[in-house]
């Protein structure tokens, strides 16, 4: 998938630590599509901020940089 080649890329790269990246990718997947059940134009986030918030947790989750401070 897409997804996992952005993760495996990472890996090799040393952007990402070594994570499961079957998990991960499934735990992104997840969490962008199940977004679909609780979001509302009418809500606190907007669906961009809902988009950043995602790839910064994500993001910092997985990166390579700082993870002794964890």
């Amino acid at each position: 998938s897409v997804v996992r080649s952005i993760l495996d890329n990472g890996i090799r790269r040393g952007d990402f630590t070594e994570i499961d990246v079957a998990f991960t990718g499934f735990c992104l997947a997840s969490t962008i599509l199940r977004t679909r059940v609780w979001y509302s134009p009418e809500g606190r986030l907007s669906v961009f901020e809902i988009a950043d918030a995602t790839l910064e947790l994500f993001v910092r989750g997985i990166s390579a940089k700082n993870r002794d401070k964890c």
